[in-house]
Parts: C-alpha cells; structure tokens; sequence
C-alpha cells in the first residue's frame, strides 16, 4: 500500500510511520517540517501547513488512503478530504472519545450522541482557530466532532473515523500516564489515590497505530472507539503494573477520595485519577471498544506498556530534575503528610 500520512512526526504519527514501514508500505508525509524534522530521512515529504491553501498540494499525490492525525477544525479536516477525493479510495480520521455528547455515560458506543457547539460558537465554527481552543478546552471535544462530520460528508461510504481514549507510551510528552512508571521508579512512600477500583482506560501508542493500519489493510471505515484493556481495570492494576516495570523500592499508600477532595484535589490532577464522585466524567473512562477488537484491536498488556513508558522517560531527561514530577511530588509530600497526621 501506499499512504499520505498528515502530519506523522509527533508521538502518535511516528508509531503509525514505522508500523506501516515495517509493513512494507510506501508512506509520504505532508507537514510544516517543524517537529522532529530529522525523523525519516528516506520519506517522501510534501512541505505545507494544512491551515493555509498549502493543503493543495496534497492533491498531486494518488494513494491507498489518507491518515489525518493533525486534524482539529472541521474547515481544514474538509479542505485536506476535498484535496484527496479524487486521489484516494480511503479517508481516516483520528478523533478522540471526547467527541460523544455526554460524558457522563457509562459504557458509551459509537451511536452515542456527538457534541455539538451551540449559538455564537456554532456560527463561527469554521473561523475558529488555535488561539481558541488554548484559550477554551471545551471547544476540543465538539471540533473533533465536527471535525468527523466533515471527513464523512466529503467522502461517505469511505472515511475511518478512530475515536481512541487516553493514548499513552513512547513520545508521549503531555506528562499524564509517563508520571506513573517515572514516580514508581523514584521509589520511597508513594501517595495511590483511592478508592482502589476507580477505572481507568488507555490505549498503548503502537497498539493504535497498528490498528490504524489495520483499518487501512481491511478497508474498515465508519467510527471505530479504540480503548483498552479489553476488560474493565480498576487504578490498583494500573498502578501495579507500573510498579512492576521497575526494581527500585516503593510502597503504596491508599487514600480517600474524601480526602484527596478536602485537599482540593479534582478528577486528573493526579494523573489518571477521576473521582467517582465526579459524575459529568464518569463516561471518559469507560467507553465500550468492543466493536474495535471485533476488528482486530490487539492490545499489549499494561506492564509492557509501563516499562517502555518508563526507559522513554529516563532516556529523555524525565528524573528527579523533571519539573512537572518535582512539583508533584511536592504536593504528594504535603497530602501525605496530612493523610498521616489526620488518622
């Protein structure tokens, strides 16, 4: 196969890149050459921002399929599919479960609901740009949304529309799932935030990209939701498992979620930790991807996906200089010390 890969340089397209060389595969690359530029010297690389009439160039190129992993605003998603409906039998987008209406669902399939703006927002959706979304997180999940739609409606019948939950592992630099393996191998008393069967899921960077692959190998198209385990995990195998991917010593102090609370704790201020009590998120760490496995998700079990987290982290500066990991454990002294003083 031959793909067009927008984007492809940063965390989640590099994985998809290297599981489609190891494929076999032709890949070209559209970008701006401003991330990671030095990754895949004997690539064909078409130079342009997607943001600007650059996308035109992406015409020129006949291919099996396109695989958007840059996509946040419906105006550019449509532009870069009209650029490619005449070149390319297939169209995958990568979206993200944020894109279901109501994430306070549990258990939500792909014919949940979409978001959607609503008002002002709506109206000015195709003039909405970064400057936007930094400024107001609540635009991602309806743009993604829109964003879909967008991809459908140039292209029915043969756009992939891949919904993954938290994506995890190699490159990832957004600091929430690499702080678990990183704070296990700094060992010492370790703060486990409780109740121990809070859920959680993730999705292992290299088992998306695979299955992203897949989608293109098998023709697969509609929405797929992309999650794992395959099996509903409480935090306690989570953190477990991160516990397991290193030798140094550490213990696991349970607390509250009253208490993490009346600390001033909320849903993911300590990574990957939603509280129960918070019912507007209890859907974002449940969704049903049954109908991905039927398809060929394969995921990789959680230790694996722990230990290399962590040899990404030590190998790229992530010890107890980190910043981030610094000021969490200040704050995870400081509830400890509280914890121990109120029992």
């Amino acid at each position: 196969m031959k793909i067009l890969v927008l984007g492809g340089t940063s965390f989640l397209g590099p994985a998809i890149v290297e599981d489609a060389i190891a494929r076999g595969w032709e890949v070209v690359l559209f970008n701006r050459g401003r991330t990671n530029p030095h990754l895949f010297p004997a690539l064909e690389k078409i130079r342009g921002d997607r943001t600007t009439a650059d996308v035109a160039r992406i015409s020129a190129v006949d291919c099996d399929a396109v695989v958007d992993t840059s996509g946040y605003f419906p105006a550019h998603v449509r532009a870069a599919a009209e650029a490619v409906k005449e070149r390319s039998p297939q169209y995958l987008f990568v979206s993200s479960v944020s894109a279901f209406a109501d994430l306070s669902v549990v258990g939500l399939t792909e014919a949940a609901p979409r978001a959607r703006l609503e008002g002002d927002r709506l109206a000015r959706i195709d003039a909405l740009g970064f400057e936007d979304l930094r400024a107001d997180m609540s635009l991602y999940g309806p743009l993604k949304a829109a964003c879909e739609e967008a991809a459908e409606a140039v292209l029915p019948g043969r756009t992939t529309v891949l919904r993954p939950c938290f994506i995890v592992g190699p490159r990832d630099r957004s600091n929430r799932f690499h702080y678990w393996p990183w704070r296990m191998h700094q060992g010492g008393e370790i703060l486990a935030p409780g109740p121990r069967e809070v859920p959680v899921q993730l999705v292992d960077v290299r088992d998306l990209a695979r299955f992203v692959n897949h989608c293109l190998a098998e023709r697969h198209v509609g929405v797929h939701t992309v999650a794992g385990p395959a099996a509903a995990t409480p935090i306690v195998e989570l953190l477990h498992a991160c516990k397991a991917a290193t030798s140094t010593v550490g213990a696991l102090t349970w607390v509250s979620e009253e208490f993490l609370l009346g600390q001033g704790a909320t849903s993911w201020s300590i990574p990957f930790w939603v509280a129960p009590s918070d019912a507007a998120s209890r859907g974002l760490q449940t969704v049903d991807a049954s109908k991905a496995r039927a398809r060929g998700l394969e995921l990789r079990p959680l230790a694996e996906t722990a230990r290399a987290t962590l040899d990404d982290a030590l190998s790229n500066g992530m010890d107890a200089r980190w910043p981030h990991g610094a000021r969490m454990r200040e704050i995870e002294r400081a509830w400890l010390a509280a914890w121990e003083d109120g029992r």
